[in-house]
């Protein structure tokens, strides 16, 4: 192919761009929802509010202050700052987390 990317990639020293493509796609195609780039999570309602954000600016800890914990993961700068590889596999789950919703009174 001589499409820009199949291009740029060859420059790059990939002998076959189409094939090492083709078999990202495969492995991204088998990750857990958790760890899936292309996996959009449901609403889960934990995000903090810009008032908690603010409040944890504020914080101080060795006061004693608390901080409440923003489960939102973000990455301002690089994206390799959200990735942890370190991990024991019997004690983390691939599942995305969630927060259970309260039923609703009638």
């Amino acid at each position: 192919c001589n499409c820009r990317d199949c291009t740029k990639d060859c420059q790059l020293g990939c002998p076959n761009p189409h094939r090492c493509t083709s078999l990202a796609r495969e492995v991204v195609g088998h990750l857990a929802p958790k760890y899936d780039p292309l996996h959009c999570p449901l609403k889960d309602g934990l995000t903090l509010t810009h008032h908690r954000k603010e409040k944890n600016q504020r914080t101080i800890i060795p006061k004693g202050d608390e901080v409440l914990f923003n489960p939102s993961l973000t990455a301002k700068h690089n994206i390799n700052e959200s990735f942890r590889i370190f991990t024991d596999p019997e004690t983390t789950s691939e599942e995305p987390a969630w927060r259970l919703q309260h039923p609703r009174q009638a």
